[in-house]
């Protein structure tokens, strides 16, 4: 019959004593997991590392690490996958980002066998594109339409951005917004209703989205009167 024991700590394993017999059991190794920073722009593939050591220092090879993207207060927005470490201890994952903004990467090597869970934190950079955006300068008459044209392109290789939502506005009011085409080019019509010449500016802003910054730059439509007519011409000239 077996009868509760006692156990004692010595140093490097447990000794449970029971019914005056010793039973020698190894406590579970801490392990210790790092991971390393990364920074990349949008759409790269970079490679993801992680090292798994025992308390001792030494490496572990066979075990399983999951990498996890997360929000930079810890919130898991994503897994990205698993890798098993090497005999160097090392797990690596190639990861493309498809997400921009400023993140942390997690590592995490869960409880097994005689081994303690660990995890180590990196911070994650990934960078998005910048876009460039013009707008062009044009002049109407007051009451008859203009059409306001931006063009949006990518800065890095000038190549135009489709599909994308640019909006206008008119000495700081929304006047409306405009898709831009294959060529990158946005239109809107817009009619000016002015009392006197004016010169307004244009501001054609692009939110970003996706692998873009936003952007913004400005323009201007120069808006002239139309003399209004008399309907008594002869009471332009005095009769002698």
């Amino acid at each position: 019959m077996i009868s509760p024991g006692s156990d004692t700590w010595k140093g490097q394993y447990y000794v449970f004593t029971v019914d005056n017999y010793n039973i020698t059991i190894p406590p579970p190794w801490v392990t210790n997991l790092t991971t390393n920073d990364v920074s990349e722009k949008y759409n790269s593939t970079i490679e993801l590392v992680a090292k798994l050591k025992n308390q001792t220092g030494n490496s572990l090879a066979g075990y399983k690490v999951t990498f996890y993207l997360t929000d930079q207060k810890g919130n898991i927005r994503k897994t990205i996958g698993s890798a098993v470490t090497d005999n160097k201890g090392e797990a690596r994952l190639r990861y493309k980002i498809v997400e921009g903004g400023n993140y942390n990467m997690l590592a995490k090597f869960n409880y097994l066998g005689n081994y303690t869970a660990s995890m180590g934190i990196g911070n994650a950079r990934f960078a998005k594109f910048n876009p460039s955006i013009t707008i062009n300068n044009v002049s109407t008459k007051s009451g008859q339409a203009v059409i306001l044209k931006s063009k949006l392109v990518n800065e890095e290789n000038g190549k135009p951005l489709a599909g994308e939502t640019v909006k206008f506005y008119l000495n700081g009011k929304y006047v409306g917004k405009a898709v831009t085409d294959s060529n990158g080019i946005a239109k809107l019509k817009y009619i000016p209703n002015v009392k006197s010449d004016s010169m307004l500016s244009i501001i054609a802003k692009y939110d970003g989205g996706g692998a873009f910054n936003s952007s913004s730059n400005e323009g201007f439509l120069e808006v002239t009167t139309v003399p209004r007519l008399n309907p008594n011409p002869s009471n332009d000239y005095k009769q002698n």
